[in-house]
């Protein structure tokens, strides 16, 4: 009896499979280009500066979560007077969701990943010159003289690894703002009506894990 519970229990420890997991916590770096956003008829809009950057953690090689901030520049030139420009600039902070897609659809590329990610947040839209010039406030309850407004953001964003901390990233970002009283172009005072408004980033730049991957070999009987 007692060899032929010892032949059991090797035999289920040799068909258990290895569970693995992957464990990280990471920190991610981008620079690229602002696309749209809500303007008036009375200007042009063309791209501008996007810089964002974030700290999360991922929970296993397939999802996580991520606190992350953007800094997004724009400059309006009047149509009527194209020597006329207003710059203004777009402040993001946000809690996203992370799916690794690749590694949930198993594609077998080990040094390609392919996230999307998504989640809301705050934003707030700037514009210096009209707060110098202006006596009136916006009445939102966060930064006085700055049209607050709540942001859902979307995201794709593949990496390459070039090692277990080291990836390079592109990142596509569609982002809708709820909230915002009037557009970009804010001396011209042209209401949004409360509607939604959006607009898009293009960057790139590399993600550095704090803690390597950590891998546990785990045996069930």
């Amino acid at each position: 009896m007692k060899r032929i519970i010892i032949g059991a229990v090797i035999a289920l420890t040799t068909l258990t499979a290895q569970a693995q997991t992957e464990e990280a916590v990471f920190l991610d770096f981008k620079i690229g280009t602002r696309l749209g956003g809500e303007k008036s008829d009375l200007v042009t809009l063309g791209a501008g500066l996007n810089i964002q950057g974030g700290l999360g953690y991922m929970v296993n090689k397939i999802w996580g979560f991520k606190g992350d901030f953007g800094f997004n520049t724009l400059k309006a030139i009047s149509i009527s007077n194209p020597g006329a420009g207003d710059r203004s600039a777009i402040g993001r902070l946000s809690i996203q969701g992370i799916l690794d897609v690749a590694e949930l659809a198993d594609f077998g590329i080990e040094n390609f990943g392919l996230n999307i990610h998504s989640g809301f947040g705050w934003s707030t839209i700037a514009n210096p010159s009209w707060k110098a010039s202006q006596t009136g406030e916006f009445t939102d309850p966060m930064l006085k003289g700055n049209d607050d407004v709540i942001n859902i953001i979307f995201g794709l964003n593949p990496q390459y690894r070039i090692n277990n901390r080291i990836h390079l990233d592109v990142d596509y970002s569609f982002n809708m703002l709820a909230k915002q009283d009037v557009t970009v172009d804010t001396h011209n005072n042209v209401s949004t009506n409360g509607g939604m408004t959006n607009y898009s980033t293009l960057s790139f730049g590399i993600t550095y894990s704090l803690i390597e991957s950590v891998k546990l070999n785990v045996l069930h009987l």
